[in-house]
């Protein structure tokens, strides 16, 4: 039996339910979907102020918040930790370069999540990449297309407001939609609160009153959102950030070439000039295409590439796993 130890971001119980934010949501999805010869425990970063000692139980750390990777090794080390930390690095060749080449000289291995960042620059020993997925049990189609509102929605942290395009594209993209009859619902998030963040349920609601998602990132991860909505139903309009090359949307409109609020305009004016018969096809290829690849449980079983790297680093050691890309390889051939 493996028993191993995840440190994830913000996660907490509210009167209205429990809230998460994105490393959160990630290792709580790698939690259920554990295989039956590994035990997961599941860490918050406020966890850590308790004592790095309480790790040294555990065969393997894995830590998805990597602008701490530099405190939290040393940390484990000299608390007497001796098994591998695994980081996951979040983020594509488009920013983060120092927390880049950090991450590589502390971690002892470090799972990317997009490959634009894996490929970038050339390929690092002690690393591989398996991009994050999504509890496909949860995140779900519960009203058809044609009768939902004709409503764009986006969400975001506005820590990295100029990243995430909130003031400069969003805000002047909502009074242009709305001129079109097109609701907007847009929801920054300043801290993981009540009312600024919903729970998975009113999550997979939200995601099920719209039409259309947006993303206007000039970096990112994968975004989960994004993916969440798109196994929803909602379909994308999106810069090519973060796991967007891998997410085979079909080109334009639903890739805008650049980010200005026309360019969303008439990416998503573009969509509604369709019949809703057509617009149903575009919703249907991004679920299907959703569904196949990306879960995190059957019938992607994102899940297993994550604990057969894990099982082979704590039997073999870093070293002795060949950077890799998930769709080459069988997770029995890591």
């Amino acid at each position: 039996m493996y028993h191993i130890g995840i440190i994830h971001d913000v996660e907490h119980q509210s009167p209205k339910g429990v809230l998460r934010w994105a490393y959160a949501t990630r290792s709580h999805c790698l939690q259920k979907y554990a295989p039956p010869d590994f035990t997961v425990d599941r860490y918050s970063d406020d966890d850590t102020h308790k004592g790095w000692r309480q790790f040294n139980g555990y065969d393997l750390l894995f830590v998805l918040d990597y602008a701490l990777a530099g405190s939290y090794v040393g940390h484990a080390r000299s608390a007497g930790f001796s098994g591998p930390i695994v980081v996951s690095f979040n983020k594509d060749h488009r920013s983060r370069h120092k927390e880049w080449i950090e991450t590589l000289r502390v971690a002892d291995f470090v799972v990317v999540n997009n490959v634009d960042r894996f490929l970038q620059g050339g390929i690092h020993p002690r690393t591989c990449c398996i991009s994050n997925g999504l509890d496909l049990d949860h995140w779900r189609v519960t009203t058809p297309f044609a009768e939902r509102p004709e409503r764009a929605i986006w969400c975001g942290g506005t820590g990295v407001k100029k990243k995430k395009g909130y003031h400069d594209i969003l805000m002047p993209l909502k009074p242009m939609l709305e001129a079109e009859g097109i609701k907007c619902d847009f929801r920054p998030v300043t801290d993981i609160t009540p009312d600024q963040v919903l729970t998975p349920d009113e999550q997979l609601a939200w995601y099920n009153s719209a039409q259309y998602v947006l993303c206007a990132s000039e970096t990112e991860g994968t975004p989960g959102y994004l993916l969440e909505a798109m196994a929803c139903g909602c379909v994308p309009v999106s810069t090519y950030v973060g796991n967007v090359p891998e997410f085979a949307l079909p080109q334009p409109p639903l890739v805008v070439q650049s980010r200005t609020p026309e360019a969303y305009r008439q990416a998503i004016l573009s969509m509604r000039s369709h019949p809703v018969e057509d617009a149903q096809y575009w919703s249907d290829i991004v679920a299907e295409e959703t569904w196949m690849r990306w879960g995190y449980g059957p019938p992607a079983s994102r899940a297993a590439w994550f604990y057969a790297l894990f099982r082979r680093l704590i039997d073999d050691g870093p070293e002795a796993v060949k950077p890799f890309i998930h769709w080459d390889v069988e997770p029995e051939g890591i």
